[in-house]
């Protein structure tokens, strides 16, 4: 236990890194509630020994850890393509991985999937083509300027409109 401006450590429950780098350590004060935990910059903690103490327990393997089976349910279940599903749509798409990924909606399923690009573009071209046509300015801009000329056409050729 440690004392620090009439406040006293009772013990260390967590350890954070923020966003500029700098560690804190959320504090269990006695006397007070869980309510009253508080996250403080390692600077201005002064209780080196139970700091220590939560960074021992930390490296030492948890039974919880150790002894957990992983979900057989989710190893099992099968991704993307080996659904044996259909496309419905492409929902999106991101570049986190380095990689392109589609955000991939199956027919009849309510899970979606991240797809790489690759696999999309070679199994449903046209999905794709559909995708990026549907996000894609020019082609609104295209179709917008086609449309007087799609009626020029029509009116002296003497044939119906076609539609876009």
């Amino acid at each position: 236990m440690v004392r620090a401006k009439g406040f006293s450590v009772e013990k260390v429950l967590d350890k954070r890194i923020t966003a500029e780098g700098k560690i804190e350590y959320l504090l269990k004060w006695k006397g007070y509630t869980d309510e009253d935990n508080t996250w403080e910059p390692e600077e201005n903690c002064n209780c080196p020994q139970l700091i220590a103490k939560f960074e021992e327990d930390r490296q030492k393997p948890s039974k919880n850890r150790t002894n957990q089976k992983p979900k057989i349910e989710e190893i099992e279940k099968p991704r993307g393509y080996d659904r044996g599903l259909a496309i419905k749509r492409i929902c999106g798409a991101t570049d986190c991985t380095g990689d392109i990924l589609f955000l991939i909606e199956w027919e009849d399923c309510e899970e979606l999937d991240l797809i790489p690009a690759l696999i999309v573009n070679e199994k449903d071209p046209e999905t794709v083509i559909a995708f990026y046509e549907q996000r894609c300015p020019l082609s609104k801009k295209a179709k917008d300027r086609m449309k007087p000329l799609s009626d020029e056409y029509a009116n002296k050729a003497g044939v119906a409109k076609f539609a876009w």
